[in-house]
């Protein structure tokens, strides 16, 4: 069976010296009241023939309702402990 690989960007800006970054927390009666473990990145299966990078910021902009503006790095693979692949550009931010 092959891996299932999703993508979606990873948006992160510097603030005061400290790195920030973009993450969501799922919604839904399972996830009241549970932060611990819960937030993640706004992610998602590509659709068939769409490449990663488009897929990612399709993702990003269903969840969260708009496009990351900075210019994203090279594509990043990042494992997760459960779940499929990510794919993740990154990408720098004015504004999280």
């Amino acid at each position: 069976m092959a891996s299932q690989i999703s993508a979606g960007p990873l948006p992160y800006r510097w603030h005061a010296g400290t790195l920030q970054v973009f993450l969501v927390h799922p919604g839904g009666p399972y996830w009241q009241r549970k932060d611990d473990g819960a937030w993640q990145i706004a992610k998602g299966a590509a659709l068939p023939g769409e490449a990663l990078h488009n897929a990612a910021l399709r993702e990003f902009e269903e969840e969260v309702g708009a496009r990351p503006a900075g210019k994203p790095w090279p594509e990043t693979a990042l494992s997760m402990r459960v779940g499929p692949a990510v794919r993740e550009p990154i990408v720098p931010q004015q504004r999280l």
